[in-house]
């Protein structure tokens, strides 16, 4: 499942990089640093806030299905998106993506994070 996740999250990233050209913030500041001749357009969406929520919203929704009862699932749920928010905010502070680049990337990952287990689990109750 998790593989399945992570190859849809990496196309759909790749797919919109390669549709929308976007200059990343630090082009507006300081211009081209060394070594970044090849991603200096590729800012929208945010490919490390994608994956980073991708994993938070896996672990978040395999853990709650298979421990409903458990103490932890909150503290794993509230943990595992306060990393990710915390790598999506560097992410910002760093230069390297403007707001709106970090939401869509969050909201592809969460969505994918979220919505590939449920599908799992869905079919394997009908089976």
């Amino acid at each position: 499942m998790q593989i399945e996740a992570f190859l849809l999250t990496f196309g759909t990233i790749n797919l919109v990089k390669h549709t929308v050209i976007r200059y990343r913030p630090y082009m507006y500041i300081s211009g081209l640093p060394d070594g970044e001749e090849d991603d200096y357009h590729n800012s929208f969406p945010s490919g490390s806030t994608a994956y980073v929520f991708l994993g938070a919203a896996f672990l978040s929704t395999t853990f709650s299905r298979e421990y409903p009862e458990s103490k932890l699932k909150l503290p794993v749920i509230i943990g595992s998106y306060t990393l990710a928010s915390g790598i999506a905010s560097m992410r910002i502070l760093s230069g390297s993506h403007f707001l709106s680049d970090v939401l869509i990337g969050a909201a592809i990952g969460s969505l994918y994070g979220c919505v590939i287990p449920a599908l799992h689990i869905k079919n394997n109750k009908l089976v």
